[in-house]
């Protein structure tokens, strides 16, 4: 009886210990699962942050990059105007040295010659063109020609230098529809005037053309 007792005791402490064996292994199974997938959940969720700080980055210097392009944009007419005004002061010093130094009968086809290739022109009084530059006239003559606003610019040019010296004026050109800023500068000694004129339109499409190839590499 006792023998069969102890055979008893030994299947149950058998079956315990399977039972505590198979219990490990199950918890081990059930463990290990939960490891890996709170692994691939932070995985999941460290890519999801990274992107989201990536794409909140991006917004930022996106959003920088509007303002330093709207302040660009604001500051390139006083930018163009400025360099306007420089080109046409230097091509009037280079006048006054021809003048010193060149014959009084031979000094007019001197600065023909030497702006002729370039985007400086030159008038007369009269609204006569002596040398045509830039200016879009279409079919008129400068003394014909009207802007946009069926203004006479060649008059207001003349009356500009006359009256200041020197000035600007600000016209949308008939012909191309588009925005134009003039710098005009007297040359008394010759009676003539110089100017050159600058498409503030054209130079803001320009840039914003450059500034929205680097927005879409954002």
């Amino acid at each position: 009886m006792k023998h069969i007792d102890k055979k008893i005791f030994y299947v149950i402490l058998f079956l315990a210990l399977i039972s505590s064996l198979l219990t490990a292994l199950i918890l081990g199974f059930v463990y290990e699962e939960k490891l890996q997938t709170y692994k691939l959940t932070q995985k999941k969720q460290q890519k999801q942050e990274k992107e989201l700080l990536k794409q909140k980055l991006q917004e930022k210097y996106k959003k920088s990059m509007q303002l330093y392009i709207k302040k660009e944009m604001d500051s390139l007419e006083k930018q163009e105007k400025e360099a306007l005004a420089f080109k046409v002061q230097e091509a009037y010093k280079i006048i006054k040295i021809l003048q010193k130094y060149t014959k009084y009968k031979n000094v007019k086809k001197e600065i023909v010659e030497l702006f002729k290739d370039s985007d400086i022109f030159i008038s007369d009084y009269n609204g006569n063109v002596i040398l045509l530059g830039k200016q879009q006239l279409g079919d008129s003559s400068l003394v014909e020609y009207v802007d946009k606003d069926a203004r006479s610019i060649v008059l207001e040019e003349i009356q500009k230098v006359k009256r200041h010296g020197e000035g600007f004026l600000t016209t949308t050109n008939s012909v191309s529809g588009e925005k134009e800023v003039i710098f005009v500068k007297n040359v008394k000694e010759l009676d003539w005037f110089i100017g050159s004129v600058v498409k503030i339109e054209e130079k803001k499409n320009q840039k914003m053309q450059e500034y929205n190839k680097l927005l879409q590499g954002i």
